[in-house]
């Protein structure tokens, strides 16, 4: 506030000046063909091999493309790809909501309505704000009592194994937050429908219509672990952003 907010005005004008609030639609779009190649190109190469070394490493390759999609997505989320706003929101619904069972709304809810406001805010923003099933700093701690400040003394010893979860868990707060928009009349829109849309066909696509090919326990093995490989992948990329500098 200092100077009437000068500063704050003066560093906007370097931005725009830089060129930094122009829209490179051209380079995100080939990143996003780049990193959609890297990831199913990974699966490919994971069910045409034997070798468990190849599959392996087809499984990094497939991981690493997805959390490429994963951020360039977030662009998209932004209105940020171009300016078309219909292919911004149509890339969210592919990357998020199709490639990886995430409901578009609760992500423009979570991410763009809650957390850029208050970014890393506890008790405001979920993406810090971890509680009451790990505590984040040590005023979690001090304040917990009984069996609850014992766990979060040991919770190094659960958090590579949850860490899987994310993206089921994403996946989870996805289904709860859109089922009861769509059951009230007052809330709904074209677009909640849609997202349910993308949603089944997600469901069909990656593990419905792959059971008509595969044995229906290693459909959902594969998913499984697609799952938890993006889950780390994700954690690995975000959470440095999205934590306090005094978190446990």
């Amino acid at each position: 506030s200092a100077a009437g907010g000068k500063a704050y005005r003066e560093l906007a004008q370097i931005v725009r000046e830089r060129g930094w609030l122009e829209k490179a639609q051209g380079r995100v779009l080939a990143e996003l063909a780049l990193h959609l190649a890297l990831h199913l190109g990974g699966i490919a190469l994971f069910l045409a091999v034997d070798n468990l070394a190849v599959r392996a490493a087809a499984l990094l390759l497939s991981t690493y493309g997805g959390l490429g999609l994963a951020t360039n997505t977030h662009t998209s989320s932004h209105n940020a790809t171009c300016r078309s706003l219909a292919l911004n929101r149509a890339l969210t619904y592919f990357g998020y909501t199709f490639l990886f069972g995430t409901s578009a709304h609760y992500w423009w809810n979570k991410h763009c309505v809650v957390h850029h406001p208050a970014p890393n805010v506890m008790e405001v923003d979920d993406d810090a704000d971890l509680m009451p099933f790990f505590a984040v700093n040590e005023r979690d701690i001090e304040q917990s009592r009984g069996f609850a400040r014992f766990f979060y003394r040991i919770q190094w010893l659960f958090v590579p194994f949850v860490l899987a979860l994310n993206t089921f868990f994403t996946q989870y707060q996805g289904w709860r937050f859109l089922l009861p928009i769509l059951a009230d009349p007052r809330r709904r829109r074209s677009g909640h429908w849609l997202d349910l849309g993308v949603l089944a066909a997600h469901v069909a696509v990656w593990i419905v219509v792959p059971m008509f090919f595969y044995p229906p326990l290693h459909v959902l093995g594969f998913y499984a672990l697609r799952n938890g490989l993006m889950g780390y992948a994700m954690f690995a990329g975000f959470a440095p952003a999205h934590f306090p500098d005094e978190a446990v």
